[in-house]
């Protein structure tokens, strides 16, 4: 996960899940679509997400990312095996 301000972000390098005040995105190595994979969220709400991956999707060896605004799905992508979020680690600031 990392959480960052729009100076830190580089839209062209930054992977995993991205934190913005109004916006949720999940970006991988190699899946690097902002629109599909990204969730606008209000400001002044209290909002819950949930993030699901799921690996092995239908056995044919891609991946399934879904993120749940408030128990509601907003986005659903698939992403290849070899792809990564975030290179493992948790980056905060």
């Amino acid at each position: 996960m990392t959480i960052m301000d729009t100076d830190t972000y580089d839209e062209n390098t930054t992977n995993g899940i991205i934190l913005f005040p109004t916006k949720i995105v999940v970006l991988s190595n190699g899946n690097r679509l902002i629109t599909p994979q990204s969730v606008n969220l209000d400001e002044d709400q209290i909002t819950h997400i949930a993030i699901v991956f799921q690996r092995n999707y239908k056995n044919n060896g891609r991946n399934l990312c879904r993120i749940y605004v408030n128990s509601i799905q907003n986005a659903v992508f698939e992403y290849g095996g070899s792809n990564h979020f975030g290179n493992g680690y948790l980056k905060i600031g």
